[in-house]
């Protein structure tokens, strides 16, 4: 079982994008294209108390410009996301602030994650290699080349 890999160089919304759709790939905790667009700005709002409250008053101002939505609109985005667990708010200070868990990296992020099959009954099925030998595939940005 050799790994893919591929790398991608993105600008700041697009990396935040390709994170979000990634993790919900990953997780049981499915992310729809609303929920990203909303995480996506709040991730890119980069005011002076962004490092700090992420969802302060300037961030939502800018992102309900930015998504062209109304208070309540955000607010119920917010309560949905909040019920999935990708945004926590803190039970004393009630700030809000995304699940640490689903933050990506301030550059870079790298995500590892394996598919495996499963029986008919469904047990996992016994690792199996290829009889063409041990072969590594590297993705780039023109294409897929082997190694072998």
């Amino acid at each position: 079982m050799d790994p893919i890999r591929h790398t991608v160089t993105l600008s700041r919304e697009e990396y935040m994008r390709k994170h979000f759709e990634t993790i919900a790939l990953m997780t049981d905790l499915p992310l729809n294209e609303v929920q990203i667009d909303t995480l996506c700005a709040f991730m890119v709002y980069d005011g002076p108390e962004a490092e700090v409250n992420r969802f302060s008053r300037n961030a939502r101002k800018f992102v309900k410009e930015l998504l062209q939505v109304k208070t309540s609109n955000l607010s119920n985005r917010l309560g949905k996301l909040i019920k999935a667990g990708y945004i926590i708010k803190d039970e004393f200070t009630e700030l809000l602030s995304i699940n640490k868990m689903f933050l990506p990296g301030k550059n870079m992020q790298g995500y590892q994650f394996i598919i495996k099959t499963v029986t008919p009954d469904g047990r996992e099925k016994d690792q199996e290699r290829d009889d063409s030998g041990s072969s590594e595939a590297v993705l780039e940005d023109e294409g897929v080349t082997r190694l072998s």
